[in-house]
């Protein structure tokens, strides 16, 4: 009875070698061989890279559809002012002077004019142009400095003119005297009174507010942004002729 037994064995081995193809005794043999796990692993890392790859430029790619988007409904609420759309390629590391490097066409980018993010938000000032890279001075940096008005969040209030500037990793509002009512949370835009940088472009809140010696208060704005994370920046390229 054991050599019936031992010889059905035997016979369902047999059929079972001829049955499978080449390949798949192949790749059962080859599971007993180390190699085969480490070609396996960086075959499947390499496949990881190429998704994460994927997946990285088609985030890239609806940020910009989404930041266009916001763009062209600036564009329907001010249609003569003109954009062009620069990417971030580097970053002063070292916050005592913050500024980015952008790529831009120096036949159209000139220096002194403002920088923008979706939302008509004011990031900087295109410092200095070499080639095809530009330098731009954040609000944060000490040469900055711009006419602002004060609304209040009430809305009842009239405008409050102002200056601010970049003063230690901070923006700040000076001239404001110590009289005028101001409130946290109240948002600052340009004026367009120093003739420099057009009105409305929006600066950001409020976030502090010291009343001490002297006769003006000390304000402190909260950008509604981190310099260090902008991917892409637009540069409002005709502010001259569009001074309000």
């Amino acid at each position: 009875m054991r050599n019936i037994f031992l010889t059905f064995i035997a016979f369902l081995s047999i059929f079972f070698f001829f049955f499978f193809s080449n390949q798949a005794s192949t790749w059962f043999f080859s599971l007993f061989k180390p190699n085969y796990y480490l070609k396996t692993i960086n075959l499947l890392k390499e496949e990881n890279a190429f998704l994460y790859s994927e997946i990285s430029q088609k985030k890239e790619i609806l940020k910009e559809n989404k930041d266009l988007k916001k763009l062209l409904e600036i564009k329907e609420k001010k249609p003569k002012r003109k954009y062009f759309l620069a990417k971030v390629v580097g970053l002063n590391p070292f916050n005592y002077q913050p500024f980015i490097i952008i790529e831009i066409d120096k036949k159209i980018v000139k220096e002194g004019m403002p920088v923008i993010l979706p939302g008509n938000i004011f990031f900087g000032v295109v410092e200095k142009i070499s080639g095809e890279r530009a330098k731009v001075a954040t609000l944060f940096s000490q040469e900055f400095s711009a006419s602002v008005k004060i609304l209040s969040s009430s809305e009842k209030e009239k405008p409050i003119i102002g200056l601010a500037k970049g003063k230690e990793n901070k923006i700040i509002v000076d001239l404001v005297s110590k009289e005028e009512k101001i409130e946290k949370g109240d948002s600052v835009f340009t004026s367009g009174l120093d003739q420099k940088f057009p009105a409305d472009l929006y600066l950001g809140k409020i976030r502090k507010i010291e009343k001490k010696e002297g006769l003006f208060q000390k304000i402190e704005i909260e950008p509604p942004f981190k310099w260090q994370e902008i991917s892409q920046v637009f540069i409002l390229l005709n502010e001259t002729s569009l001074l309000e």
